[in-house]
């Protein structure tokens, strides 16, 4: 016997689009002009990206891995400036990201996971060739990266990057791009948020 054609599936009925909402008024855009940048000191506390992270679903301690550039000066502008800090767990997880910068000083932000940071030196500057992680480090990746007032990110439900000894990231890199010379001490960074286990 033929085998009948199957009728071809129908399209789902398409539903209804809402009415755009107003457009917010837009907030007046900073300075920048470089002096005014550069003499900035602080981040000032509406401008810093805060909350919670969303952990309860995730076994462990919740431990917060504060990543800042340790009051640095910049000389010039376009400055890279790196700094390490050392992952003392077998394993942890990052389940999320608070920034602790403003879009004011700092251009962008990049978290890098290395086995070995390329100095051993509170803090370095990369445009100096001094590198980000060792070149004989096993593990050399990027984890995150911020730029323009983004708020803080948490990884979904039960997800998180694997981090410590046993992941071969032994430590978390800052890494900033200060857009313009500061002329006062800077300590921008990340909280990172990890899931020990």
């Amino acid at each position: 016997p033929a085998k009948e054609a199957e009728a071809p599936a129908e399209a789902p009925a398409k539903e209804a689009e809402a009415p755009a909402e107003a457009p917010a008024k837009e907030a007046e855009a900073p300075a920048k002009d470089p002096e005014t940048l550069a003499n900035k000191t602080t981040v000032p506390e509406k401008e810093v990206a805060k909350g919670e992270i969303k952990t309860e679903s995730i076994e462990g301690d919740v431990v917060t891995l504060p990543l800042r550039m340790p009051d640095v000066l910049t000389t010039v502008h376009d400055t890279y400036l790196v700094t390490p800090v050392k992952v003392d767990y077998d394993d942890a997880y990052i389940v999320g990201y608070v920034p602790q910068a403003s879009a004011e000083r700092v251009h962008h932000i990049l978290i890098y996971g290395c086995t070995k940071p390329a100095q051993d030196k509170p803090y370095w500057d990369v445009g100096d060739m001094g590198g980000i992680c060792h070149w004989s480090a096993e593990v050399n990746t990027i984890l995150w990266a911020w730029a323009l007032d983004a708020p803080k990110f948490d990884l979904p439900d039960k997800v998180g990057f694997h981090v410590g000894r046993n992941a071969k990231i032994d430590y978390i890199l800052l890494q900033v791009h200060y857009k313009y010379k500061l002329k006062e001490a800077d300590n921008s960074g990340v909280d990172v948020i990890l899931i020990t286990k």
